[in-house]
């Protein structure tokens, strides 16, 4: 399967983003970050629009978003050894250490899915 084929939405980048963004969403929040991280994986992410979005919601207060672009970054080939720091910080954060078990669960199952 191509990861392309797990889209829920039709939506670019730009307004996956300014879904992100609005008071009130139409989206789950956290699809919002899979599809970002989707359009990511599959190249498309051109302009690093995604991946910087991405990187900003590792310090969200709300910590299913921290957990959702965790999981994502660290998914997307090149992204996690670019940020390795970045990602080392957010795990000896102690706000992140009660999903961090099934963060890695989840990244194993995802690039053990997808061959990467």
């Amino acid at each position: 399967m191509d990861v392309a084929e797990l889209r829920q939405t039709s939506l670019g980048m730009d307004d996956l983003i300014k879904e992100l963004k609005a008071p009130v969403r139409s989206y789950p929040t956290c699809l919002i970050i899979n599809e970002i991280g989707m359009i990511c994986l599959s190249g498309e992410d051109k302009e690093g629009k995604g991946k910087e979005v991405l990187l900003s919601l590792l310090d969200h207060a709300d910590w299913m978003c921290r957990f959702s672009a965790f999981c994502v970054v660290s998914c997307v080939p090149g992204l996690a050894q670019e940020k390795a720091s970045v990602l080392e910080t957010f795990k000896g954060n102690s706000d992140n250490q009660h999903f961090l078990e099934r963060a890695d669960e989840s990244i194993k199952e995802f690039k053990d899915q997808f061959g990467l």
